[in-house]
């Protein structure tokens, strides 16, 4: 298999099994870039319950990476997917945005999400390191209490988000590295 092949063999077996965690975790994919998905998980949920699905969310799907997907893939001569997730919350706007009409063809609009929290998570995925949960302070704060421990401070000294009602209260970001155990 040429490499291409491979690179959309792996694309198949990875994007479908991540979407459905997502949707698992009561998720919407907002967008599938071709190599990674943005997620909402928790829309209609309180916050502590969203921070939670997310969590959840994202420790399921690195627990599926290390023991399903990437075992197989090795079998099959594919180099193992690695990957990094960043995960914040807040205030979205959820959008129409195109022109009006269209047909089944020639989709014309679509959904996107704007907002702080969306930019905010695409920040904190960027500076996860290779199979790291980045978070921001709101999803550690709304996290259950025996997650707590799992938090490690890594705001950069050049970081300068700060709550938008607290402006002398820096904005923190974490590193989440709990994991899932195989069932017993």
């Amino acid at each position: 298999i040429n490499s291409l092949k491979k690179t959309l063999y792996m694309l198949d077996c990875v994007i479908p099994m991540v979407m459905q965690i997502i949707y698992d975790f009561d998720g919407y994919i907002e967008k599938n870039t071709g190599d990674g998905l943005m997620a909402i998980i928790g829309a209609e949920e309180t916050d502590e319950k969203a921070a939670n699905n997310a969590l959840n969310a994202a420790t399921t799907i690195f627990y599926v990476l290390k023991k399903l997907i990437n075992p197989f893939l090795k079998t099959e001569g594919i180099e193992e997917v690695n990957a990094r997730i960043g995960i914040d919350m807040g205030t979205l706007l959820i959008a129409r945005i195109g022109l009006p009409t269209g047909t089944s063809k020639h989709q014309r609009n679509f959904l996107t999400v704007v907002g702080p929290a969306a930019n905010l998570s695409c920040k904190i995925q960027g500076m996860a390191g290779t199979n790291e949960i980045w978070t921001g302070d709101l999803i550690k704060v709304n996290a259950e209490e025996w997650r707590r421990g799992f938090f490690v401070d890594k705001t950069p000294a050049s970081w300068t988000w700060h709550y938008h009602n607290k402006p002398d209260q820096s904005y923190q970001i974490w590193n989440y590295n709990a994991t899932k155990s195989d069932p017993t």
